[in-house]
């Protein structure tokens, strides 16, 4: 009885579940578990994708945070040139600090240091081998830093705007910095620094013209073409607002204003100058006025000329008034020469000149010629012959 039971139950269970025993029902379990392997192998790569997308993304964001340093530092040291450049001549270590550039707003206030948090940034300012003040920024990498790609962080940088950054050990323009760079820090670059110094970070344009000097570009600054200040209006747009102006020629067809000197060694043009000093060689204007116009040896103004001190060599001038001081070597002032009392030794010396109408407070020449001569004041004649036309 118990072996009928038996036998009946094998081949119930055989004939009902005989598909599993074929040759095909074995095919269709392999397959399933090639599928699920398969599977779980994809699960596998898409998960490392994109950890090593996010990874890139994160590189290139860090990088992009690290570029906003170096055109912060670089402006800095742009806008304290003068400042930067007497110190570095006085062998003065000059080192930036993160809350110079955000009190200065070329930083956001919320940025945060370096560009993780276990990141340690470094800037300063080093002598560019021109005399140029040049700014450079050190990134020290942490802990979690290190394992980004140094390509994936570069890509970042220059995808906002800087050229180049140097991985220590580095070649090129690092090499030659590193030195001063260390000396100015106070620590020695460690590998994996990230370093840029300005000469090679900042782009140039070769065919602009630079208000201040740029590392590594001391033709920045130079122009080599002719330069012309004029506009639709007759009067022209003139020259405003200049500090200290130096050039081989000048010509602008309206007005000249500079707070400090103007130096031209040969031809000045404009409808009116204004400065505290003037040096040139020939100088053209219905009017000047200056502090101090100087070694002006061929002076046509049609008004007047305004000065403290005028020395002329050669001029023809209608109208001359002086506050302080004037010798003329050898003038023609067709009109007349007029020298106020402002000063407390008022004086005028000149050796030959040709006015119509001499006024002033005190007066000493050697020789005088005039057809005119009206003398509100002294006049002392210094050379024997005394005055002629007089």
């Amino acid at each position: 009885m118990r072996t009928a039971v038996s036998s009946r139950f094998v081949r119930q269970i055989l004939f009902t579940h005989r598909g599993l025993f074929t040759h095909r029902g074995l095919s269709e379990i392999v397959a399933v578990m090639m599928l699920g392997v398969f599977a779980a192998a994809w699960l596998m790569f898409d998960v490392s994708e994109h950890r090593q997308a996010t990874g890139t993304a994160r590189a290139r964001g860090d990088g992009v945070v690290f570029a906003r340093w170096i055109k912060a530092a670089h402006l800095y040291s742009q806008e304290h040139m003068a400042d930067h450049a007497e110190r570095l001549q006085n062998r003065e270590r000059i080192t930036v600090t993160e809350a110079e550039l955000k009190a200065s707003g070329l930083i956001p206030v919320w940025q945060k240091t370096g560009v993780s948090s276990d990141d340690r940034i470094a800037m300063g300012v080093i002598d560019d081998g021109y005399g140029v003040p040049m700014a450079f920024v050190v990134l020290t990498p942490g802990e979690r830093s290190r394992e980004r790609l140094f390509g994936d962080f570069e890509n970042g940088v220059r995808r906002a705007g800087i050229t180049r950054i140097e991985e220590v050990p580095a070649r090129g323009s690092l090499n030659v910095h590193a030195s001063d760079i260390t000396a100015t820090t106070g620590q020695a670059l460690a590998e994996h620094d990230i370093v840029a110094t300005m000469d090679t970070a900042i782009p140039y344009d070769p065919t602009a013209l630079y208000r201040r000097s740029q590392p590594g570009n001391p033709g920045a600054v130079v122009m080599n073409a002719d330069l012309v200040f004029a506009g639709k209006d007759p009067k022209g747009v003139g020259l405003k607002r200049v500090g200290t102006l130096t050039a081989a020629e000048l010509e602008t067809r309206g007005k000249l204003t500079a707070s400090r000197s103007v130096t031209v060694s040969g031809y000045m043009s404009a409808q009116n100058m204004t400065a505290q000093s003037m040096t040139a060689g020939n100088v053209t204007a219905p009017e000047i006025e200056a502090i101090s116009a100087s070694a002006m040896q061929d002076l046509l103004v049609g008004t007047a000329v305004r000065a403290k001190v005028a020395t002329i060599t050669d001029g023809t001038v209608p109208t001359v008034t002086v506050r302080g001081d004037a010798s003329f070597a050898t003038s023609h002032v067709s009109e007349q020469v007029t020298v106020k009392n402002e000063a407390q030794s008022e004086k005028l010396v000149v050796r030959h000149t040709w006015p119509k109408t001499l006024t002033t407070s005190g007066t000493t020449t050697t020789k005088l010629y005039g057809p005119e001569m009206s003398v509100k004041g002294e006049l002392t004649i210094t050379k024997d012959g005394g005055c002629e036309g007089c």
